[in-house]
């Protein structure tokens, strides 16, 4: 299934016009979304909490990173499409989107919305959440 749009002038890199979704520890598992929803939705957890200490509040840090959170919305999935997302939960992905976005994360649910109208689509809203992956060979 072709993501790309027009072919660019030698050099330029490459234009996607998709959402790829790929297994981390497997390139080749690959699943393609044409149609995505109106935004993508980037979120940052910096990981840090504030605490009542005695009498001050304080800033308290969980870790060094800040983590991501990708939602999306991908309507009209094929049977094809939703099966590979029924069995890639929960596993570890790289994610690629349009404007070069990519990160390794997973969705741990899989909320799924069924036309009444028809059997061959499905919309789909997922949360990816960050998680680190080493691509050192």
């Amino acid at each position: 299934m072709p993501a790309a749009a027009a072919p660019l002038p030698e050099g330029a890199g490459l234009y996607l016009c998709a959402i790829w979704l790929n297994v981390a520890v497997d390139p080749d598992d690959v699943c393609v979304f044409t149609k995505v929803g109106d935004g993508l939705s980037l979120t940052t957890d910096p990981r840090v909490e504030i605490r009542q200490l005695a009498n001050r509040r304080r800033l308290i840090r969980r870790g060094v990173n800040a983590y991501e959170s990708y939602a999306l919305t991908l309507p009209g999935c094929t049977p094809e499409q939703g099966a590979w997302l029924r069995r890639n939960v929960g596993e570890l992905l790289c994610i690629r989107d349009h404007v070069g976005t990519k990160f390794y994360g997973a969705y741990l649910t899989l909320p799924r919305e069924l036309a009444t109208w028809t059997r061959e689509r499905v919309d789909v809203k997922l949360v990816v959440e960050q998680a680190d992956f080493s691509e050192e060979v």
